[in-house]
């Protein structure tokens, strides 16, 4: 086997080839054995490997590619002398294929010409047929200019050994078995350190995940202190962002009093204010005026029509904060102001509202009572005077002013502290 380089490549010749019956690596170094012990490298190319002897030091010859394995054939079958050089001289290199396959021959190198010849014609005398293309070069500059275009290279270069023709030592070196072993050892090292390493590392990713969950821990806990000392700031304190009750009660009954009780021969049945609009509902009368319907009315059917009239209220400001009434001090005033008014009372005490904030369930430092007041004097109503003891609660607010078969109800709410 000799070694040669073509475009900084080296490259090898001169092997014995055989047919691959997809052999493994354990059953070609036996087949070499059989055939020759002194072979102790291998190349592959397509269906075929071939066996060489590299003196004993095939490691040497571990980045060598086989320049017949490596080649792109330009006919099926090629016959090619060709004379090249390497550290121990020139030399005669015979290339043999049929049919796209390196004869078991085809593949050898030669000191001198008349060899060479010589071994061309057992190979013709071998074969039932003429090669297809015969080329020979006389020079080492002609041949290599001949070789190189047939020269391929692969894309992955030593990690496609086998594909790319790259010889391969058939048995271990001492020089490889140490490498194995330092690789080895080299692997077990890096093993332990890993495991040291993420062992180092969970500890303190563990460390950190205690200290975080500690720091959440007293940072709910202060964040449920706060909540909890301060569930106010969590609810909307309406009776703030509305007209002050008497206000509100004036503004309304002006304009409810205001309104008509027949218009265009249609009759007020009922009359509903909510602090922004008055809904009244009209009655047929065999007086009634389609054509011209009292202001913003629609006709709901042919015995009733709706006007919705927009009220020109106080303008609301939030207000000073109060402190509210506990129940008992509500209670009172207004039983004593609705018995000085002369009217009836339904009184709904709904819970306290409750929420959840960050997971922490609170319930509002107040409830909201609804209030409903019925049968209210008619003086009352007119002169809009009402008892100071039910205007004066600080949390009282109007919701609706409803005038009905010439009854007056009202309806509201009042907050009340649940804390006192």
């Amino acid at each position: 086997m000799r070694q040669i380089t073509i475009n900084n490549n080296l490259f090898a010749v001169g092997f014995q080839w055989a047919s691959s019956k997809m052999l493994n690596l354990q059953q070609i170094r036996q087949e070499a054995k059989k055939q020759d012990p002194a072979f102790d490298v291998v190349a592959f190319r397509q269906r075929q490997y071939g066996y060489a002897v590299s003196d004993g030091h095939p490691e040497a010859w571990l980045g060598v590619r086989s320049l017949a394995a490596s080649m792109r054939m330009p006919a099926t079958s090629f016959l090619g002398l060709f004379c090249l050089h390497d550290s121990d001289g020139e030399f005669w290199w015979v290339c043999a294929f049929s049919h796209g396959i390196i004869l078991g021959m085809g593949d050898q190198v030669f000191s001198n010409r008349e060899d060479a010849e010589k071994w061309i014609l057992s190979l013709r005398g071998l074969l039932d047929c003429e090669f297809d293309e015969k080329i020979i070069c006389n020079s080492v500059d002609d041949s290599l200019k001949w070789l190189s275009p047939f020269i391929k290279y692969g894309v992955f270069g030593r990690i496609s050994g086998r594909a790319n023709g790259y010889l391969i030592s058939l048995y271990r070196t001492e020089k490889q078995r140490k490498k194995i072993i330092l690789l080895l050892f080299c692997g077990i090292v890096i093993l332990i350190c890993i495991i040291f390493i993420k062992k180092f590392l969970d500890h303190q990713a563990g460390k950190r995940a205690m200290e975080a969950a500690r720091i959440a821990i007293i940072n709910k806990e202060k964040r449920k202190k706060e909540i909890l000392s301060n569930p106010e700031q969590y609810f909307e304190k309406k009776w703030l962002s509305v007209q002050p009750f008497k206000k509100s009660i004036i503004c309304g009954l002006n304009a409810m009093l205001a309104l008509p009780m027949f218009e265009s021969g249609w009759a007020l049945e009922r009359a509903i204010y909510d602090g922004k609009t008055i809904t009244i509902n009209w009655n047929y009368t065999p007086e009634a005026d389609f054509i011209h319907l009292p202001q913003n009315s629609k006709i709901e059917s042919p015995t009733k029509i709706i006007s919705h009239i927009a009220t020109i209220g106080i303008k609301t400001t939030n207000r000073d904060d109060i402190s509210l009434l506990n129940r008992d001090q509500c209670t009172r005033l207004l039983y004593h102001g609705v018995q000085t008014l002369g009217a009836h009372l339904k009184l709904n005490m709904n819970p306290p509202e409750k929420k959840k904030i960050d997971d922490i369930e609170i319930s509002s430092p107040w409830m909201r009572w609804q209030w409903e007041l019925t049968g209210i004097p008619a003086a009352a109503i007119i002169d809009k005077l009402f008892p100071e003891t039910i205007t004066q609660l600080p949390s009282i607010t109007l919701e609706s002013i409803i005038f009905e078969k010439n009854t007056w109800t009202m309806k509201g709410a009042v907050y009340v502290d649940t804390r006192n």
